[in-house]
């Protein structure tokens, strides 16, 4: 991206990445009706480079693949043409469930690592 369209534009492509993956996740805890006694709002974080976590109170591994889903959906089917013309986005998305801490990111990366070679994105 930074290659092709400068940084400027990799900014703000990630930017946008980092907005709609927030509303995904707000729609689909919307959705799911899971009330403040579960731990209230998901928390969209950028890690690095692309690479994006969300922390949710959605503790059901169901829930967590449904909402893994919406989101590669939503940015799949994102507008992109403001910034850079006909462009397609695609994600993969892992996820992992349980308590914050250094396993449950690596848990989340194996299940992305694990899903690339499917869906096919990167």
């Amino acid at each position: 991206m930074n290659d092709t369209y400068g940084h400027h534009i990799g900014d703000l492509v990630l930017r946008r990445c980092a907005s709609l993956i927030a509303e995904a996740v707000d729609v689909s805890i919307e959705l799911d009706d899971v009330s403040s006694n579960d731990g209230g709002h998901a928390i969209v974080a950028r890690l690095g480079g692309d690479e994006f976590a969300v922390f949710s109170p959605i503790a059901d591994p169901i829930r967590a693949v449904a909402l893994c889903q919406r989101i590669e959906r939503t940015l799949a089917t994102a507008d992109w043409s403001s910034l850079i013309g006909d462009w397609t986005q695609e994600a993969t998305v892992g996820w992992a469930v349980g308590r914050c801490d250094d396993q449950l990111l690596r848990r989340a990366d194996t299940v992305l690592y694990d899903r690339k070679p499917r869906v096919g994105a990167r």
